[in-house]
């Protein structure tokens, strides 16, 4: 069996690790800016005018900087909800079974693309009055698409059965660095910049991804994917084939004829839909008490945990008059 260092550290796994490092520094970088613009904009909303809520103490905060608190947390508690106990838990098992399919370089893309666009409502919010709604749209789209399922099948790929623990403990290591150094990194750039150093930082995590990014998936990387025209075929051919079928003698109306025409249909459809990723990777939750348990889990821990990281950093907002800086210090 291969070593640990030589199965992990090779030209497709690397790139892997030092993506997933990439796309979560870039969402984290303005983890803390987003809080305090998330509030403004309510209080915005409520008093009818621009709000800076930190520049009140909190004795004189007013009202409207206190009930946007709430807002606050009701759309960050919904957004988060919608993205990662819905979205996310019915289509990761859609996006691995069609990651097996067209391969996991596609999807990666998609996901360091979705950044981008999180990055760009927040840009857009700051210098073009973009509605703040947006950004809770473009990030339930991140986390629909997330790219930590699709980098953990990556290394299933290609690293020996004895040796994937370790790699996809060593991911898991890759993104918690990022969550330190994002932080780090919008505090050292400061408040003004922190948005477009996000931009720019999720674009070239884009850039990287398409140019460094090795397929993975054994049957792509010998050419034998699967086009997108072998996958339409069948689906405009059923028709045709039907009604060669029914040229060829068998009538549209009576009897067993018209069965055997809509056995040949109904083949036909079926043959085409086989070809095809369908939603049979959600299936795969369902298998056994085990795997449901599991996934129950997986969504409770995903509501409650962002609950509560969301509930804090309003507290400490509220309750202890935390700024940007503050809170970047705390992370």
């Amino acid at each position: 069996p291969q070593t640990f260092f030589k199965d992990a550290f090779t030209l497709r796994t690397l790139p892997y690790f030092f993506c997933m490092l990439l796309w979560v520094t870039g969402q984290t970088i303005t983890a803390s800016q987003v809080i305090a613009e998330e509030r403004d904009y309510f209080a915005a909303q409520r008093a009818g005018h621009t709000v800076s809520c930190e520049e009140y103490s909190k004795q004189e905060m007013p009202h409207y900087c206190k009930e946007a608190t709430a807002d606050s947390l009701a759309w960050s508690t919904l957004s988060d909800f919608v993205s990662k106990s819905v979205l996310g838990f019915l289509l990761c098992p859609v996006i691995g079974a069609a990651g097996d399919i067209y391969g996991r370089k596609p999807f990666m893309v998609v996901a360091c693309v979705a950044n981008v666009l999180v990055a760009s409502s927040l840009v857009l919010y700051k210098h073009r009055g973009l509605p703040f709604y947006w950004y809770y749209v473009a990030h339930a789209i991140l986390e629909a698409v997330t790219a930590a399922p699709t980098a953990l099948a990556a290394l299933s790929d290609c690293v020996s059965p004895q040796n994937r623990v370790k790699c996809f403990g060593l991911l898991l290591a890759c993104m918690s660095f990022g969550v330190m150094l994002g932080p780090v990194i919008g505090k050292e750039v400061g408040e003004r910049r922190t948005f477009e150093v996000s931009l720019m930082w999720t674009l070239c995590t884009v850039i990287f991804s398409l140019i460094f990014l090795k397929e993975t998936v054994p049957h792509l990387q010998v050419n034998m994917a699967p086009r997108s025209s072998d996958l339409v075929q069948p689906l405009l051919a059923a028709p045709a084939e039907v009604a060669q079928e029914s040229r060829e003698g068998i009538p549209l109306a009576g009897g067993s004829t018209n069965n055997e025409f809509q056995t040949a249909a109904s083949s036909c459809w079926r043959n085409a839909a086989a070809k095809l990723p369908t939603l049979a990777g959600i299936k795969i939750l369902l298998r056994n008490k085990l795997f449901r348990t599991l996934a129950l889990c997986v969504v409770i821990n995903g509501i409650v945990s962002e609950g509560m990281h969301d509930t804090v950093n309003l507290y400490l907002q509220q309750t202890l008059a935390f700024t940007t800086s503050d809170r970047l210090t705390l992370m």
